[in-house]
C-alpha cells in the first residue's frame, strides 16, 4: 500500500544514477549540447520515459549527462514521497554510463543536438554546473509541472529567453493531463485504474501545447519543431536527431485474465452466487467485504485529498461512490441492520451513489469506467438491503390496482 501511494505521489524516473563530478571550465568551439530522450520501460516508474541533457566536449574531456530525475533514499523516504514532500535533484554522471543503463533496460534513446552558438553552450554548461551544486540541486517534484522533462525545457528557456520559439501544431487535438497519461497506461490497466482513482479534477484540465511537454516524448517533438530567433532570421533549434539505442521493451500480448474488469465481474458473480444460497453468514461476510474495500478506498481518497500536499489529488469526485463512511458504517450496519438511524444514513449514501451514476458523463472529473461494475453492484446491494426494490414494486402494484 505504501509503495502504491508513493508512486501515486508521483511517478518516479527510471533509475538512480550516481553523481559524477563536473568542473566549471570554458568549453571549446567544438562542444555539443544535446537533449536526451529515453523511451518508456515496462515498469510503472519508467512508463512515461525520461529526459536528460548531455554536454560533450572532447577537447576538455567532458561527456556528462545532467539528470533531473534523481532522488536520495533516507529513513523517511516513503513517508515524504507519500505526503508529496519528496525532493528530487539534479545529478550528473558519465554519458556512457547513462546510456548503458537504458541499453540494459532495452529502452530506446534519442539525442537531439542543439543549434547553439559558443556563448549559449557555455551559458548552458555554467547553468547546469551551478544547478548541480548541493545547495541548488534539490527541487520539490511535481509530476505535471516540475519534473525531469520540464526542468531541461526550463534550462533552455532561461538560456535563450525570447530567442526560443516553439512552433506548436495549430490543429493538434485538445487533451487533458489524464488523457495524455492514459496513452501510456494502455498495457497497465491496474495502474491506470489506481492512478485514476487517486488523481482528482486538476488532471482533467486541458493542457496547453507547452504544458504537454511534461512528457519527454512531447518535449522531444516540440524541440524538433522549435526555432531560435537570430539577427539573420530563424534557425532550427535542433540540428540533428539521431537514434542512440534502438530498442523496445517486450510487451506481453494476449488476453489478460487479471484485468480489473475481469476481477470485478468475477467478484460480482461470486457475490450473486452467495446471495442465492440465502445463508445469512455468507451473505453478511461478502457484503462486509464489499463495504470494507469500498470504505478503505474512500479513506485513501480522503487521505490523498486532505492530508497530503499533492496538487493533483484534490478535489476528487471518486469520493461520491467510494465514501470513507462505508468502512465503519458497513460494520455497524451488518451488526445492527434494523437500526433506523443507520438505515437513514444508508438511504442518503445510496441516493448519492444513484446521482453519481445518473450524472456520470457530466461530472467535472473523468471517472474510470473500470469501476462502473462495482459501483452498479454497490448500488444494487444497498437498494436491496434498504428495500428500495420492494418499495418500487409495491407502489407499482398499488397504482395498477387503482387503475
Amino acid at each position: 500500500m505504501i509503495r502504491f501511494l508513493a508512486f501515486l505521489a508521483l511517478i518516479i524516473s527510471s533509475f538512480l544514477p550516481k553523481e559524477v563530478s563536473g568542473q566549471l571550465r570554458p568549453l571549446s568551439s567544438k562542444a555539443k549540447v544535446s537533449l536526451l530522450t529515453c523511451g518508456p520501460g515496462n515498469d510503472l516508474y519508467s512508463i512515461f520515459g525520461h529526459t536528460a541533457i548531455r554536454i560533450k566536449d572532447d577537447a576538455q574531456n567532458v561527456d556528462v549527462a545532467f539528470n533531473y530525475g534523481t532522488f536520495a533514499f533516507s529513513d523517511d523516504f516513503y513517508f515524504q514521497f507519500t505526503m508529496g514532500k519528496l525532493n528530487y535533484r539534479l545529478a550528473t554522471e558519465s554519458y556512457d554510463r547513462f546510456v548503458a543503463n537504458y541499453q540494459y533496460e532495452k529502452r530506446w534513446v534519442r539525442e537531439q543536438v542543439l543549434n547553439l552558438d559558443s556563448n549559449q553552450k557555455q551559458l548552458a554548461f555554467e547553468f547546469l554546473i551551478n544547478n548541480a551544486k548541493p545547495e541548488n540541486s534539490y527541487y520539490l517534484y511535481d509530476f505535471f509541472y516540475d519534473n525531469c522533462s520540464t526542468r531541461p525545457r526550463n534550462v533552455f528557456e532561461n538560456i535563450l529567453g525570447n530567442q526560443l520559439k516553439f512552433n506548436f501544431l495549430a490543429l493538434e487535438k485538445e487533451k487533458t493531463f489524464r488523457n495524455m497519461i492514459d496513452l501510456y497506461l494502455r498495457q497497465m490497466p491496474w495502474s491506470d485504474a489506481g492512478i485514476d482513482l487517486g488523481l482528482g479534477t486538476p488532471c482533467d484540465k486541458l493542457c496547453t501545447p507547452l504544458l504537454k511537454t511534461f512528457l519527454p516524448d512531447y518535449l522531444m517533438d516540440e524541440f524538433d519543431r522549435a526555432t531560435i530567433i537570430t539577427e539573420n532570421g530563424e534557425i532550427p533549434l535542433v540540428t540533428e536527431n539521431k537514434l542512440i539505442i534502438d530498442a523496445r521493451p517486450i510487451v506481453e500480448q494476449g488476453f489478460n485474465w487479471f484485468h480489473p474488469l475481469v476481477i470485478f465481474l468475477a467478484f460480482i458473480i461470486l457475490h450473486e452466487l452467495v446471495l442465492m444460497t440465502k445463508v445469512r453468514f455468507l451473505i453478511g461476510t461478502f457484503d462486509g467485504l464489499l463495504y470494507t474495500i469500498v470504505g478503505l478506498t474512500g479513506c485513501l481518497i480522503f487521505f490523498l485529498w486532505f492530508i497530503t500536499d499533492h496538487n493533483g489529488t484534490r478535489p476528487n469526485w471518486n469520493i461520491l461512490w467510494a465514501m470513507p463512511l462505508y468502512f465503519p458504517f458497513g460494520i455497524a450496519y451488518l451488526i445492527a441492520p434494523k437500526v433506523k438511524f443507520l438505515n437513514l444514513i444508508m438511504h442518503g449514501v445510496n441516493l448519492t451513489l444513484l446521482l453519481c451514476l445518473l450524472f456520470w458523463v457530466v461530472l467535472p472529473q473523468n471517472l474510470n469506467e473500470f469501476y462502473l461494475p462495482i459501483i452498479v453492484w454497490l448500488f444494487y446491494r444497498n437498494s436491496d438491503r434498504l428495500g428500495w426494490f420492494k418499495m418500487v414494486k409495491n407502489r407499482f402494484r398499488s397504482s395498477k390496482v387503482r387503475a
